[in-house]
């Protein structure tokens, strides 16, 4: 009975192995379709914006066309971000702050003995 079970076990993993290595290859794929995606947008967006702050600089388009050529820019450069939290439904600052083991940019920076001496005492303190 252990036998068979292994057996079918067995079977069935290399069965659905290929089914695994398809999904696996598609997920990956539109990975790298959605990242091609953002970096065209990111790119047409950061044209349209140097395109407004040279025309506006070389007296080529007024204060208003110069603006609205930026918010357009902004608008074309943000939409991968707005569609990627849509999407995902969570902000990569939501999923960071889950993780509690993560911390971020906390560093100790001891200037001087007296600084050093200080820290011991709040450590002391905070224990009792």
């Amino acid at each position: 009975m252990k036998a068979i079970r292994w057996l079918l076990k067995l079977v069935l993993a290399m069965i659905t192995l290929p089914l695994i290595l398809a999904v696996w290859l598609i997920k990956w794929f539109v990975v790298f379709l959605h990242h091609c995606s953002a970096w065209t947008f990111y790119l047409l967006g950061s044209v349209v914006l140097a395109t407004a702050v040279l025309s506006f600089l070389m007296q080529q388009s007024q204060g208003i066309e110069a603006l609205q050529m930026l918010i357009g820019g902004f608008v074309i450069f943000m939409i991968p971000q707005v569609v990627g939290g849509v999407v995902v439904g969570r902000t990569k600052d939501q999923i960071l702050s889950e993780r509690k083991d993560l911390y971020i940019g906390q560093y100790r920076i001891i200037l001087s003995a007296d600084t050093a001496s200080e820290v011991r005492q709040m450590l002391s303190q905070k224990r009792r």
